[in-house]
């Protein structure tokens, strides 16, 4: 199965190689910049692309045998290394494109060596040990089929806003447009961990048989993500203008990404939020519905992002995203649940979705609407207390994440007691 991903990533890298100079001259708006550099841009994209593609298959395995906290420190000091050692080769070697790319690539390339050591080091792999099975295939090739297209489909869908609003801007204006995407991502780097964290236990959940530990464990789950996500993006969210113009120290960009910055965070809450159904709709093996849910959202982006942007421009774009991911919220969830036969739909909506989204949304206005004509400054510690505020008030009205708290203080007050005793 390694040599598997190895041979498409290779493949599909190769592709974006080959037709990135064809990108270049045909597709993108290049404005100031010349086509052999974004030629080789592209090309270092293919590469990295390649990589990147590797690195899925090594997290997913590293995932499955529930080895994510090595997973997670190899993805901070990588991350590190490539978010610092950029503006070092940027600053002091060439603040190129092609060197930008090419440095991306190498870091994940790293990366991608360091997960295959973990992950053959774990399973005790030896030389000529390992066989291509195809009865271990043929059992798992429904379930492995299915999660490919979900990937295809998914990383076609994430970028699609882009390939199409890259045909329609210039390129400085696509970089507006990026540079809101990349800001509003680093929420959602919150939900990974967390899922790879509840993936594999409520896996385990549904093999056992138990619908009421399945069903008490999902809804602590999607209660838990409810109050780490809603009250950070709905404070971004309100916060968004002074917390622009410190990091950027521009006000007109400040000006620009601002509204972008807003639909993104939004819709990209609401794909989080629908982050645990999901992994129950996989811990049941099902992938039919993600996929169909997928295509289906394709189908209607391409022409609904060209529709949106042409009358309300690149914000149109990023509204029919948030227009989809509200979708997958309404309509996937409850298909989902009358699918599966499971209870606890309404509980879903109220404490995962509505009542935090309401609450926060409350505390974030009437603070953003006191703290109006203070400093910046000021106004960025005011969103951070606001978000603590936020965070203690939706864990005191999920009851599940109480009854976990409960335990928690209970087992603390037993374990005092034992030792003097």
């Amino acid at each position: 199965l390694e040599r598997l991903f190895a041979v498409i990533g290779l493949l599909l890298g190769t592709g974006l190689c080959l037709f990135g100079p064809a990108i270049a001259t045909r597709w993108l708006n290049p404005g100031i910049l010349d086509e052999s550099t974004i030629g080789w841009s592209m090309e270092w994209l293919g590469i990295g692309f390649a990589v990147r593609w590797n690195i899925s298959y090594y997290s997913a395995a590293l995932n499955g045998l529930e080895r994510q906290v090595g997973l997670n420190v190899v993805a901070v000091l990588t991350a590190v290394l490539q978010y610092l050692g950029v503006v070092a080769i940027l600053w002091y070697w060439a603040a190129t494109p092609p060197v930008f790319f090419a440095y991306l690539a190498a870091c994940g390339l790293l990366q991608m060596l360091i997960l295959r050591h973990l992950l053959w080091r774990l399973v005790g792999w030896r030389a000529g040990y390992c066989r291509w099975s195809m009865a271990a295939f043929a059992e798992l090739r429904t379930f492995a089929g299915g999660m490919t297209m979900i990937s295809l489909t998914a990383i076609f869908l994430t970028q699609i806003d882009k390939i199409v609003l890259s045909r329609l801007v210039p390129l400085a204006q696509f970089g507006v447009y990026s540079f809101a995407a990349n800001a509003a991502s680093g929420t959602s780097r919150i939900i990974g961990p967390i899922f790879n964290a509840v993936y594999p236990r409520m896996t385990s959940l549904v093999a056992t048989g138990d619908r009421r530990l399945v069903m008490e464990f999902y809804q602590l789950a999607a209660q838990v993500v409810a109050c780490l996500m809603v009250p950070l993006v709905v404070t971004l969210v309100f916060f968004a203008g002074p917390l622009l113009r410190v990091w950027t120290g521009n006000p007109e960009l400040a000006v620009e990404v601002e509204p972008l910055l807003r639909w993104f965070l939004i819709g990209n809450l609401l794909g989080a939020l629908n982050n645990i159904p999901y992994a129950l709709q996989l811990a049941h093996g099902w992938t039919s519905l993600p996929f169909r849910a997928n295509v289906i959202s394709i189908i209607l982006l391409v022409p609904g992002g060209i529709w949106a942007y042409h009358v309300w421009g690149p914000v149109g774009v990023v509204a029919a995203w948030f227009v989809l991911n509200a979708g997958y919220v309404t309509c996937s969830v409850p298909i989902m649940h009358r699918r599966l036969g499971w209870d606890g739909m309404l509980e879903w909506y109220c404490h995962g979705v509505v009542l935090p989204l309401a609450l926060c949304t409350l505390i974030s206005a009437a603070v953003s609407h006191w703290a109006g004509g203070i400093s910046d400054l000021v106004q960025i510690l005011l969103a951070g207390l606001t978000v603590l505020v936020s965070i203690c008030c939706v864990a005191v009205v999920s009851p599940a994440i109480r009854v976990l708290i409960g335990h928690w203080l209970a087992r603390a007050r037993i374990h005092p007691a034992q030792r003097g005793g």
